[in-house]
């Protein structure tokens, strides 16, 4: 991976550099925050996926994403609120992002996304990777997920990062992943 700095006049979180990687197939992710003048390539994500995937991003996200909603999807203010996206080229294909919550403000929920086209090839790994070094600068201590149980690309995925399922008390479907912040990665 390589990276360099941007300037805080481009995108959210300025102490966050432009991240490249190579994804397993020899192409090239640029791994940056996300602001409201993504709305546009949000939304184009967001309608690929549907309408199987898109049951998955952040459970309860409407079936019929518009441009309308992505003032809503990409209100981050880089500390609270981080949305990552990873583009090819000029292609928004992945994202990751995390919402801090709880009344110590340590912990965060955290939701990563790739195309199916990109399912397998590092994206998802490099995303939650940038992920939670960020939320470790942001000083969170513990990171979660709650995923749909019959999610095995998610599982497979936290599991490789170190989170630890447990079943949601009440509801069958889901799964809750945990782990610390610091615990590698």
């Amino acid at each position: 991976m390589t990276t360099e700095p941007i300037g805080a006049d481009r995108y959210l979180c300025p102490d966050f550099p432009v991240t490249t990687c190579a994804l397993r197939d020899g192409r090239v992710a640029t791994i940056r925050p996300l602001g409201v003048r993504d709305g546009d390539a949000e939304v184009a994500f967001l309608r690929a996926l549907l309408p199987a995937a898109g049951r998955n991003r952040l459970l309860g996200l409407p079936l019929s994403p518009d441009a309308a909603m992505a003032p809503d999807l990409l209100d981050a203010d880089g500390v609270s609120r981080v949305v990552l996206g990873g583009f090819v080229g000029d292609r928004l294909c992945g994202v990751a992002q995390y919402g801090v919550d709880g009344p110590d403000r340590t912990r965060c929920e955290i939701a990563t996304m790739v195309g199916a086209a990109f399912h397998d090839s590092g994206l998802a790994e490099a995303l939650l990777e940038q992920l939670i070094h960020l939320a470790k600068a942001r000083g969170l201590h513990h990171l979660y997920a709650l995923e749909l149980a019959e999610d095995h690309e998610a599982a497979r995925l936290l599991h490789w990062f170190g989170f630890k399922a447990s079943p949601v008390p009440g509801d069958a479907t889901l799964l809750r992943f945990c782990r610390p912040a610091d615990s590698g990665a």
